[in-house]
């Protein structure tokens, strides 16, 4: 099945590059999985706080 998700490149700090690489690794996932969990996460937590406005 061929992936049609939107793709971009990123630049990171190579000690967060560090992180993420270990992360995903100890998570058994792929980088680009934990990436969108935390964007998701942080999606969450920012419609929360513009609700509670």
């Amino acid at each position: 099945m061929k992936c049609t998700d939107p793709q971009f490149k990123a630049r990171f700090e190579p000690k967060v590059k560090a992180w993420l690489e270990q992360k995903a690794k100890a998570e058994e996932r792929s980088q680009a999985w934990l990436l969108n969990n935390l964007v998701k996460e942080a999606m969450r937590r920012d419609q929360q706080t513009a609700t509670q406005k």
